[in-house]
């Protein structure tokens, strides 16, 4: 048995999508997609939020994101990329493979600085969501 981790820009993608999908189809959860999942958005933040302090640190992120009203900022792929000076997204945003290959630029960059590459989101195939009706239908229903 091999240990991995799933590794997502946010919770968006397995928390609502795949949720979602599941629910009109009617189908649970696959248990392989109830382990680990490493939310890389959170990761960057943290590490750009701990290396943005007033402390000696040989990788400090290239340029900080604007902050508004005190809150963390929440860093895209291209945020990200920029934060840890990796140049520009390569491919189109939010094309899956394109995507992928982003986030594990993002995940390499953050090996090389000895960031923790932990799990730190999970899936609750449980949770029931505003939008969910009965018997798979999502309300409000979608308009076609």
């Amino acid at each position: 048995m091999s240990r991995f981790a799933w590794c997502t820009d946010g919770p968006f993608d397995l928390r609502d999508f795949l949720v979602k999908q599941c629910f009109i189809s009617r189908i649970a959860v696959p248990d392989y997609f109830l382990g680990d999942v490493i939310d890389i958005r959170r990761v960057v933040t943290s590490w750009v939020d701990n290396a943005s302090r007033p402390t000696p640190c040989a990788s400090r992120p290239s340029r900080l994101p604007h902050q508004r009203h005190g809150k963390r900022p929440s860093l895209n792929i291209p945020q990200q990329l920029q934060a840890l000076s990796l140049g520009n997204f390569t491919g189109q945003q939010h094309r899956g493979i394109d995507d992928a290959r982003n986030i594990c630029r993002i995940m390499e960059s953050l090996a090389s600085r000895n960031v923790s590459l932990e799990a730190n989101m999970f899936v609750n195939p449980n949770r029931r969501w505003y939008w969910m009706g009965r018997d798979g239908v999502v309300f409000p229903p979608i308009q076609s």
